[in-house]
């Protein structure tokens, strides 16, 4: 349902990437539930190989990226992970291979964050910006572990609360 009412942004966005040339998706292999990898969708954002670099902050990224990411745009196709059961809409960050091996490991939590379906919307992404990176692990952990309705729910209240915020003041 909710990806038949953001079609037309989906759309949109998607046409401005190939006029922008190149691909309109990058796909990024991560784990999900279970260990299972699977591509994670997102709309391409950053330069081909042969592209030159821009000089700003993060030259990799195309002006229309830079756009997509600060609305979170480049996330919507995200939508279709979680249509193909790769993704659910709440639950941990979305994490690689290495990122588990590397930071997730070390503290015991892989188990605890392979227990879920990773989501669009987790713990540590509406959270405190100014978490380090063991809290944040630790909260998608702790959601892996113990998942519920009600949390589900006051974690979309609160993103769609930061979304609108963020729209209003960009």
């Amino acid at each position: 349902m909710l990806l038949i009412l953001v079609a037309p942004t989906f759309l949109l966005v998607a046409l401005a990437v190939v006029l922008d040339g190149g691909p309109v998706f990058c796909r990024l292999r991560h784990v999900g539930c279970g260990g299972r990898e699977f591509n994670r969708l997102r709309f391409r954002t950053t330069l081909r190989a042969s592209q030159p670099a821009a000089p700003h902050p993060r030259p990799e990224t195309t002006g229309l990226g830079e756009l997509l990411c600060m609305l979170r745009l480049d996330e919507l196709p995200q939508l279709l992970n979680v249509l193909r059961g790769d993704m659910s809409l709440v639950g941990p960050r979305p994490a690689t291979r290495e990122e588990l091996d590397r930071f997730h490991a070390p503290l015991g939590l892989v188990q605890d964050y392979i227990a879920v379906r990773p989501g669009l919307v987790g713990p540590a992404q509406i959270s405190d910006a100014g978490l380090s990176d063991r809290a944040r692990i630790g909260l998608d952990a702790a959601y892996g572990h113990s998942p519920s309705l009600r949390t589900d729910l006051l974690l979309l209240g609160r993103a769609l609360g930061l979304i609108s915020h963020q729209r209003w003041t960009v």
